[in-house]
């Protein structure tokens, strides 16, 4: 696979907000952020494409 189409594997984090643990990945690159908010009857890994 050469580099323009390899995989890009996110950064796993949990951050502590008001007593509630909260996961997200973090896909670093040098574009604008971009936060994508999961439905109650999905999860993260669904939305890795």
């Amino acid at each position: 696979m050469d580099s323009s189409t390899r995989l890009i594997l996110p950064g796993e984090h949990w951050v502590n907000i008001d007593d509630l643990n909260v996961h997200y990945l973090d896909w670093s690159g040098d574009g604008s952020p971009l936060l994508a908010l999961h439905g109650m009857a999905s999860s993260a890994p669904g939305m890795k494409g």
